[in-house]
Formats: structure tokens, sequence, C-alpha cells
């Protein structure tokens, strides 16, 4: 399967980026699911995986938004998986 994983920045200004990562399920990969789908369609925001653009609900950005700030301060649970996978993306 195709995992998301959100990449540090250097400020919270810059846009969120991601990679894809293709990992095995036999290998019980450590991951979280969330929906594309989550929040209202119009208010969409834009992401970038891998080098393209993708345009994702303000409710998804968000939440990837705090995702990166959070896990580059280290004040997330250690054993959160840093691994997402995001229906429509992944």
């Amino acid at each position: 399967i195709r995992l998301l994983r959100v990449l540090p920045a250097t400020n919270d200004d810059e846009p969120i980026s991601c990679v894809l990562e293709h990992v095995s399920l036999q290998d019980s990969p450590c991951y979280t699911a969330l929906s594309y789908c989550w929040g209202d369609p119009r208010n969409a925001k834009t992401i970038f995986v891998s080098t393209s653009a993708i345009e994702v609900t303000d409710n998804l950005a968000s939440a990837l938004w705090y995702i990166r700030k959070h896990l580059a301060s280290g004040s997330l649970i250690d054993d959160l998986p840093q691994l997402f996978w995001i229906d429509a993306i992944c």
C-alpha cells in the first residue's frame, strides 16, 4: 500500500509537503487513517505530495499542519505513527 509521510518545514507558513512511501501490509506497518473527504470540499487548500499539487479540504490541511508542527516539536505521543493513509491520496 502507499502511505503518506508529512515532511518537516522551517516555518509554519510553508505549504504542507508530503511523500508517498510504498509499504507491504505483510510488514504490519503502523499508520493512522485520515479521511480526505472530511470537511466542506468548497473550502480547499493545496498540499504537495512528492512534487504534485493536490487540493484537499481545509480540515484535512489543518490536521496535516497540526501533525507537522507537533511532530517537529516532539510534542506528539511517541508511539503515534508518522505514516498516514488518506483515502483518495494513497
